[in-house]
């Protein structure tokens, strides 16, 4: 993990906020989960660097929409969720404090929480917990 600490903090030293988020922020993971961070680029500077890098990959659902995201694997793997709007951030950073605090057990759990937080899936059915 030395090395995603590295990579966060080179992030976070260019100025951008990050925030982990997915379902390391929990205590019901896997080993082998991915580490998921949201970072704030307003600027788009950090999403063009690594478009132009050999060592990220880009992809993921809902790319150009809402967020762009990009994967390294270097024996564990880094997501990193680049959005450029602050209001997106923030939902992000709240749907990951719920979802640390309530700490659901499945990743459709998780999801729900994020949907109900970004406004999607309004009428979702009730989750058994």
């Amino acid at each position: 993990m030395d090395w995603i600490d590295s990579v966060i903090g080179k992030i976070v030293s260019l100025g951008h906020f990050v925030k982990m988020t997915g379902s390391r922020v929990t205590t019901h993971y896997n080993k082998d989960s991915d580490f998921d961070y949201v970072v704030y680029d307003p600027q788009r500077t950090l999403e063009k660097e690594l478009k132009n890098s050999s060592s990220w990959t880009m992809g993921g659902s809902g790319n150009g929409e809402e967020f762009n995201s990009f994967k390294r694997e270097f024996g564990e793997t880094i997501n990193l969720i680049l959005v450029d709007k602050a209001e997106i951030f923030q939902k992000y950073c709240l749907a990951t404090d719920i979802i640390k605090s309530v700490n659901p057990k499945t990743k459709a759990e998780r999801i729900a929480y994020f949907d109900m937080v970004f406004g999607r899936k309004t009428q979702t059915e009730a989750l058994p917990f």
